[in-house]
């Protein structure tokens, strides 16, 4: 066809955790002569048994506040990012 949707403006990503759903939608814009990122973002917590092994069982990328610098739990797969301070967020996430 002639028409297509690279962007994904719409597209809904639902996360299952127990009995919680975690669902956020890619927009294209919010507000007078605006746009948005094309980017979904889903908290997931700050437990790495848990939350950062649930996110490579998914392949979203991990985030672990790891504010007392613990060693990660035995088995667990280091998360793509390790940070102390959520100050250390926006150098992340590009903002």
């Amino acid at each position: 066809g002639t028409r297509n949707n690279r962007d994904a403006i719409g597209a809904v990503v639902r996360v299952y955790r127990g009995r919680r759903v975690l669902t956020r939608q890619v927009q294209g814009a919010c507000g007078y002569l605006a746009q948005s990122p094309r980017l979904v973002h889903l908290g997931l917590g700050d437990r790495p048994d848990i939350d950062v092994a649930g996110a490579h069982a998914v392949d979203i990328d991990a985030v672990w506040i790891n504010r007392a610098g613990a060693p990660l739990p035995d088995g667990v797969r280091p998360p793509q990012f390790e940070i102390r301070d959520l100050t250390e967020l926006p150098a992340i996430v590009g903002a």
